[in-house]
């Protein structure tokens, strides 16, 4: 694959894996033994390509595919890729729309406090200099909002206004408008919370 990129070679190598559907249907080999033949072969692309993140969502969908939702096989594939990729927006629009549209009957609450919470946290973390290997992408606070307004929309529509009104604040105040010269995420958080903690009413609370 020389001259191609890795954004390419990953393109290739899925086209490649996806064959096997008809390759093993020839021999009448279907279902989970197709998938673990896939995921074999995903083992050698991801160590040609180790910095692929299409490969490592690649594995969750295989991995979905082959075991749904039973114990922890997706979860710990998600762990997985959002340890290597923290910082990849991509990955993380994908993760939210995973697990939005997962839920039967869909919780906003549940929602909220799983997943966009950890998408936030990470990201929060980018910006904010804690994950040092993963510099912070361009579009990273622009996704935050559109994750922000999107929590807000669902809260909304839940009728949780007052409750939503009181998270937007903290979001943007936290993740968009910390002070520059608060040093570190850990720190961030302390800071933060004595804010946050203060006897002063803020929009969203009862009676402000």
């Amino acid at each position: 694959m020389t001259g191609k990129s890795p954004e390419e070679q990953a393109k290739i190598f899925i086209t490649m894996i996806e064959l096997e559907d008809e390759i093993m249907g020839a021999k009448g080999v279907f279902g989970a033994d197709v998938v673990d033949k896939k995921l074999e072969m995903l083992k050698t692309a991801m160590k040609d390509l180790p910095g692929s993140c299409d490969l490592y969502l690649y594995k969750v969908d295989l991995i979905f595919k082959r075991y749904g939702m039973m114990e922890n096989h997706v979860t710990n594939a998600w762990k997985e890729a959002i340890n290597k990729f923290p910082n990849n927006l991509n990955l993380w629009r994908k993760y939210l729309t995973f697990y939005r549209s997962l839920e039967v009957n869909f919780d906003c609450a549940i929602y909220e406090e799983k997943y966009i919470n950890l998408c936030l946290t990470k990201l929060g973390g980018i910006i904010s200099g804690q994950f040092i290997s993963h510099p912070k992408l361009p579009g990273t606070e622009d996704f935050i909002v559109d994750v922000i307004i999107s929590s807000a929309t669902m809260a909304i529509e839940s009728g949780r206004i007052h409750k939503m009104i009181t998270l937007i604040q903290l979001y943007i105040e936290f993740y968009l408008m910390r002070p520059k010269t608060t040093a570190g995420f850990d720190n961030l958080m302390k800071k933060f919370e004595e804010y946050w903690n203060m006897n002063v009413l803020k929009p969203g609370f009862e009676k402000s």
